[in-house]
């Protein structure tokens, strides 16, 4: 990502891509998942199919935060899709951190994404457009700090912007984040609202959300149940709600974090009310209408699908 002369510019896998007010983006999805190799025609078929219904939608950029895939492996959606995608760079958790890269120190790991930062990957040479980093509890691990560090470093040295996986700790992991360097206003944090089960849990994650905007950071919003009447529905509105009174609508992102699998012999998402599944299309189809009375803004998808993540991004 770079501004020039107060653009906003986006790295995407087909190249920069200036974000203008008629651009819809998703900061949280996952495109380039894991697949059977032998199922590559229908992942394909699958995939479009998916892509081509958000751009109906007026999605135009998606961005990936699959840091354990590599994109060269998908170049039939990026040259076909309608839809622009950012991937990224970076680590999830544990166990999606290969046997190398654990073994290898801070200045290794910073080094080998240097290359693939300026030069991209793969016979078309993709080049990241953010980095992802991901913690598992309240504490960070020695592995996972190290990991901070290498991402810190990366954002401050290109000017890149983090997302943050942290359903546990967020607030804590995002000033571990700071510590390290990385400045604030290039974070969003993901996830602070899930497993609210309580009106206790509530007010904690609600405080730490505070927290992390009063740093000028982001909050992403994902999870908003099936429907108004549901817990996660009536929280998520009310988080948004609080949020907003608050003063930090600009703040805030929303996304559908969907991912897709093998299961099964067919491609599945994450199913969220009855079977039905959590799709690209959820943020405009389900999440959108669900905010529509939230305080007395007039264009909340304005607002969160393209004046937020375009501020964010510059």
């Amino acid at each position: 990502m770079c501004t020039m002369s107060n653009k906003t510019i986006i790295q995407t896998t087909i190249g920069m891509h200036e974000v203008t007010n008629s651009d819809r983006i998703l900061v949280h999805e996952h495109v380039f998942n894991r697949y059977p190799f032998w199922q590559q025609s229908k992942m394909e078929e699958y995939l479009l199919s998916e892509l081509q219904k958000i751009h109906k939608q007026g999605i135009t950029v998606i961005c990936d935060l699959t840091a354990y895939t590599k994109p060269y492996n998908y170049y039939k959606i990026i040259e076909k899709s309608p839809v622009k995608i950012v991937s990224c760079l970076g680590f999830y958790t544990s166990r999606y951190i290969s046997a190398q890269q654990k073994k290898q120190d801070t200045s290794t790991l910073v080094q080998s994404y240097r290359k693939v930062i300026e030069n991209g990957i793969g016979s078309k040479k993709i080049k990241p457009g953010i980095l992802k980093i991901a913690a598992q509890s309240y504490e960070l691990s020695s592995l996972e700090k190290k990991c901070f560090s290498v991402v810190a470093q990366l954002s401050t040295e290109y000017n890149m912007r983090i997302a943050l996986h942290a359903p546990k700790g967020t607030y804590g992991h995002v000033c571990s984040l700071i510590s390290a360097g990385a400045k604030p206003d290039r974070i969003f944090a993901a996830h602070i609202e899930t497993g609210i089960t309580s009106r206790d849990e509530y007010k904690k994650r609600m405080s730490e959300a505070v927290n992390i905007l009063a740093l000028g950071s982001y909050i992403q919003l994902a999870d908003f149940g099936c429907t108004m009447a549901s817990k996660k529905g009536a929280a998520g509105v009310s988080f948004v709600s609080e949020i907003i009174n608050r003063g930090y609508l600009n703040q805030l992102l929303i996304s559908a974090d969907s991912c897709w699998r093998w299961k099964n012999s067919e491609f599945v998402v994450k199913e969220y009310n009855h079977g039905k599944g959590k799709h690209y299309t959820y943020t405009i189809e389900y999440i959108l209408p669900l905010l529509e009375n939230v305080g007395n803004y007039m264009d909340l998808e304005q607002v969160l699908l393209c004046d937020n993540p375009k501020h964010f991004f510059a």
